[in-house]
């Protein structure tokens, strides 16, 4: 006859058998993987047309990659902006419209001037003023940033291409056409904010 021991020693390997078949079975059975011939994958590959990665130099524009610019980020952040994660945005919309990196900067710098980085209900960072309704305000319709970022680089695009690089040409450029009252501190605080992201 067993003894207790054993007793409790049988039933708990029936136990344990019963649990391992109980998961073997709870587990969801897998089909069989189906591996093509590489010659298959190639030609399903070219009916598809699927672009290759190209790095931005060699695409010629045809698939512009946007950029994800650190320091605006850190800028963004710092100043605790809904803009933040939005600097690929902004390169996207640029390079799609011609403008170089130190416009786009630009860009970027102009609104932190503007605005701080902020914005009110309308998503205009640049203080541009728009008449709507036979009112002029800030509130040009814009309904997402994304989109007032490409509206920016419009209404201030015909600026960026003038403008030498320098912060002497930023007062050429920008005060009494853009800028046109309560400059005064216009240009230092572009040029801070430009070389920050720069």
């Amino acid at each position: 006859m067993k003894g207790f021991n054993d007793l409790a020693r049988d039933l708990f390997g029936v136990c344990f058998l019963i649990t391992i078949l109980a998961a073997m079975f709870a587990m969801p059975r897998q089909e069989p993987i189906e591996v093509l011939p590489i010659e298959v994958v190639q030609a399903q590959e070219q009916e598809l047309e699927i672009p290759s990665q190209v790095a931005p130099d060699d695409n010629e524009g045809l698939y512009p990659i946007p950029q994800f610019n650190d320091k605006a980020e850190a800028l963004f952040l710092k100043y605790k902006s809904p803009l933040s994660g939005k600097s690929p945005i902004f390169y996207q919309k640029g390079i799609e419209k011609g403008y170089t990196d130190e416009q786009i900067a630009l860009l970027i710098a102009i609104s932190g001037t503007e605005s701080g980085f902020k914005h009110t209900q309308f998503h205009n960072y640049w203080g541009i003023m728009c008449t709507r309704n036979n009112k002029t305000s800030t509130d040009c319709g814009w309904t997402t940033d994304d989109y007032a970022i490409g509206r920016a680089y419009d209404l201030v695009g015909s600026y960026l291409p003038r403008w030498d690089g320098t912060k002497e040409g930023l007062k050429k450029t920008f005060i009494g056409s853009y800028c046109q009252s309560a400059c005064t501190n216009w240009v230092d605080n572009t040029w801070y904010f430009y070389n920050e992201i720069i």
